[in-house]
């Protein structure tokens, strides 16, 4: 069940209008939203995965993650983010539970439009191999994404994503990750969207990875945001479900 863990790159904290202390809506693809200038922003994220294909050999192989993280704004353009992931995984090797790969962030809104949209901002994450792959805890080296997110609104309602990014992998095929998303907010309370990424590897063994995640995301109070997903993965791995929560809490 080669790279599972996939999902977990949600954490690369993983837009609507300008950038704004507001946490991240989407999951895989990148919003414009960053932590003003000294704000913080704290949460936590809950995944889980399980390959539901009963063909395969890992059929009802499991990976739960909780991931409290932080992002920090230096500027009211630039944001530093940290996650550390607790794993259990439900492998062919065992029920195992412990630290995953700790993940550092940084994102620039790099240009936005008087009003706020279009904008244009890059991103860059690293992942480092602290969790135990032999346990199925973590992938077993260093990762760097580096992409750019460009976006735009329509009729006020409306969000467009499209976000292109390039994963580089110290020990196995670096790959070319397209992603997009569709966001419609009904009220600045409660939105729905529709979100997907690509993974093409460079290594023609290798089958490209597919995920497609709906998602709400509600703010009973001014600043906190709930948001509830789920979807499936798709490709090099068996077909599996994919399930997650998001905590936030934000300073303005």
């Amino acid at each position: 069940m080669r790279r599972l863990w996939m999902g977990a790159m949600a954490l690369a904290v993983a837009g609507s209008v300008a950038a704004t202390a507001e946490p991240m809506r989407t999951l895989f693809v990148q919003e414009d939203k960053v932590p003003e200038p000294g704000a913080l922003e704290f949460g936590g994220l809950f995944l889980y995965q399980e390959i539901t294909d009963d063909a395969s050999h890992l059929s009802e192989a499991s990976y739960t993650e909780f991931g409290p993280y932080a992002r920090y704004g230096l500027t009211k353009d630039f944001s530093l983010n940290l996650a550390v992931p607790f794993v259990r995984s439900a492998m062919a090797n065992g029920d195992n539970v412990g630290i995953g790969d700790l993940e550092l962030g940084a994102d620039l809104v790099g240009y936005e439009n008087a009003i706020g949209y279009p904008y244009v901002m890059p991103y860059a994450r690293i992942a480092l191999p602290t969790g135990d792959d032999a346990k199925g805890l973590g992938t077993g080296e260093t990762q760097a994404r580096f992409g750019v997110s460009i976006g735009t609104t329509v009729d006020d309602d409306w969000d467009f994503i499209a976000d292109l990014g390039y994963v580089g992998r110290s020990e196995t095929a670096n790959s070319l990750r397209l992603g997009g998303a569709i966001v419609y907010s009904f009220s600045k309370k409660f939105s729905v969207h529709l979100e997907g990424i690509y993974d093409i590897a460079d290594d023609e063994e290798l089958e490209d990875i597919g995920v497609i995640m709906g998602g709400m995301v509600y703010r009973p109070a001014e600043f906190w945001m709930i948001g509830l997903y789920g979807g499936v993965e798709t490709g090099a791995v068996d077909e599996n479900v994919v399930v997650a929560a998001k905590l936030a809490r934000f300073w303005e």
